[in-house]
């Protein structure tokens, strides 16, 4: 039980890492379109919060399907 708690919590803190990074990066980089110096400047910094986005939505899928298929597992067995 202790080694298995062990071994979940590991696989939680590698789950959140990238989720923490791009969350900040979103915010950090819209901040940073926000203080554009030019129209062309705001464009390219939004173009690399919509990057970070669409990195936070392909872990909140890989998520979900991960999950689906535990839960399938478990119930075929």
């Amino acid at each position: 039980m202790k080694e298995q708690l062990k071994n979940r919590t590991k696989e939680y803190a590698a789950f959140c890492r990238p989720l923490i990074r791009c969350s900040s990066l979103v915010g950090v980089n819209y901040r940073a379109a926000c203080r554009a110096k030019s129209t062309a400047d705001f464009v390219y910094k939004l173009k690399i919060v919509e990057e970070e986005a669409n990195e936070l939505v392909s872990i909140i899928v890989a998520s979900i399907k991960t999950v689906k298929n535990r839960q399938s597992n478990k119930s075929s067995i």
